[in-house]
């Protein structure tokens, strides 16, 4: 028997470290130890996912699939169970240790009738805790989409700039160096944009109004008002 652990995050800035150390404590605690450990870092409305992938290729009937909780699975309740069956149907066992109900060995108990009602009540659960999943990310998506439509309107209703908080095309320091060229005659405007890495002029017009403002240095959109 292999146990498999996987960890999903939304991000290549996020880190798996928080899911690896519980999982690594529920196999420890259980006498068992690590065959695979896969990781992927996308989205979880995707399951086109190449670790998740690799999982489903790997496991073998008897083995054990260990997560942290139902959203490394993904956000796609019907998706979740889907693929849940499918691994059952292939005699895969999943431990999701949010879910105290998949940490127990359901064994035959010899009575037909029981063990289906066990099932039924299994499945029950898993897809509760699954639409669970998707509305959490659900609602997450509706209320930041509520705040960036709010943010967007108070500009457009002040003429300010909307700042989407991405990282800057180029660093605010070597900005200013290059900028004091430009400002002496030292260097056309061109030779700035080459040296600072920047394509488009009206970047470059943009960096020069925040620079003269005091703005931070994060891409932004100027947002005109129709006042």
């Amino acid at each position: 028997m292999a146990v498999i652990s996987y960890s999903r995050v939304s991000t290549t800035d996020q880190s798996h470290e928080k899911d690896r150390e519980p999982l690594e404590d529920y196999i420890k605690k259980r006498g068992l130890t690590y065959s695979r450990c896969f990781e992927d870092n996308c989205t979880g409305t995707n399951f086109d996912r190449p670790a998740f992938k690799q999982m489903l290729d790997y496991v073998r009937p008897g083995d054990e699939i260990v997560v942290l909780d139902m959203t490394r699975y993904g956000r796609n309740a019907e998706q979740i169970v889907e693929t849940l069956d499918l691994l059952r149907k292939r005699g895969v066992i999943v431990r999701i240790l949010s879910i105290p109900a998949t940490l127990q060995d359901f064994s035959s108990s010899g009575d037909q009738i029981m063990d289906l009602f066990q099932s039924l009540i299994f499945d029950i659960i898993i897809q509760v805790y699954a639409i669970m999943a998707e509305q959490e990310y659900l609602i997450r998506k509706s209320r930041l989409e509520r705040g960036m439509k709010e943010k967007v309107r108070r500009c457009l209703e002040d003429g300010e700039e909307w700042n989407i908080g991405r990282k800057p095309l180029c660093d605010e320091g070597k900005f200013r160096t290059v900028y004091a060229k430009y400002e002496s005659g030292e260097w056309t405007k061109i030779k700035c944009m080459k040296e600072l890495g920047i394509k488009n002029v009206k970047t470059w017009e943009l960096y020069q109004r925040k620079l003269k403002r005091g703005l931070p240095f994060r891409n932004s959109k100027i947002l005109k008002g129709g006042n």
